[in-house]
């Protein structure tokens, strides 16, 4: 799946990935992978979990992308469930939202 995520980034400026199922450890490895790009997630796992079987979103933004902007924060919204991705600049802001609704609970 990284190999996949790497790839698109190549390709575009935003990416968001949902279903990651991951740890916070796992966005150093999409560094080394995708080093063009700031990756921030939120997991439903915590640091100390070596596996995670549910949910987990991810964004990654070209950092020449970032260049256009002062200021980077991330905010867990809901664990595992919803980042939001806050870029700010004296002129602009951006906020990008990674929002997995589970279909099983609809």
């Amino acid at each position: 799946k990284q190999n996949l995520a790497a790839r698109l980034m190549t390709q575009h400026s935003i990416l968001a990935l949902q279903e990651t199922h991951g740890i916070h450890a796992d966005l150093q490895a999409l560094t080394v992978q995708a080093p063009s790009h700031t990756h921030f997630g939120s997991f439903g796992a915590s640091d100390e979990d070596s596996h995670c079987n549910w949910g987990g979103v991810a964004v990654s933004i070209s950092r020449r992308y970032l260049e256009g902007f002062d200021e980077a924060l991330q905010r867990e919204l809901i664990k595992g469930r919803a980042l939001a991705v806050i870029l700010k600049s004296a002129s602009a802001h951006l906020v990008v939202i990674n929002l997995h609704l589970d279909p099983s609970k609809q």
